[in-house]
């Protein structure tokens, strides 16, 4: 069909059921309560760092993975 991208959506977990690896994905938000800004931010850099571990345990046991070093 010519596609060059297919965006599954963010999240992996049932990414990986369909064969589809997980991604990184952001957006962009402004918010302008300083307090609230602050605590979400502290919020999204613990948030962060757990995606950023689930998807490389997701990635260490990817069937794509393992398919490709089979071949």
């Amino acid at each position: 069909m010519g596609l060059e991208r297919f965006e599954a959506g963010a999240g992996g977990s049932f990414k990986q059921l369909r064969g589809l690896e997980p991604e990184h994905t952001t957006s962009v938000h402004f918010i302008v309560d300083g307090n609230f800004r602050r605590a979400v931010k502290r919020f999204l850099d613990q948030e962060r760092e757990m995606i950023r571990r689930k998807r490389e345990l997701q990635l260490e046991h990817s069937q794509l993975k393992r398919d490709a070093d089979e071949s």
